[in-house]
């Protein structure tokens, strides 16, 4: 079984928390959802982090936006739920949980 979907979707209540919510999917038709949220306001956070490498982003022509910090928050729910960590042995039959969190993504560009 191997991962062929991950969707993550920001919902941002303006109340001092953002929740993540992750949804994957497999080559098996299974699905799952993970979620974290955070506790403090990010806008501020964001705000604050982008003033310092806004003018050099704009130089360069690189767009910023949320996705390191929807990374960084994918971890936690990787801790709390093991399983959503884990890969399939086929040789031994057997489930290995994995002590380490590597998060991968892909990125289509159009065609020059």
């Amino acid at each position: 079984m191997k991962i062929t979907t991950v969707k993550t979707y920001l919902v941002h209540e303006r109340q001092r928390k953002n929740f993540i919510f992750v949804k994957l999917e497999t080559d098996e038709g299974i699905a799952g959802w993970g979620e974290a949220h955070t506790s403090l306001d990010m806008d501020t956070a964001v705000a604050a982090h982008l003033a310092g490498t806004r003018a050099r982003a704009d130089q360069a022509g690189v767009p910023l936006t949320y996705l390191a910090y929807v990374v960084k928050a994918l971890v936690e729910p990787l801790q709390r739920f093991p399983l959503l960590n884990a890969s399939l042995d086929d040789n031994a039959h057997e489930v290995v949980l994995k002590r380490y969190y590597h998060v991968g993504i892909a990125t289509a560009t159009a065609e020059p």
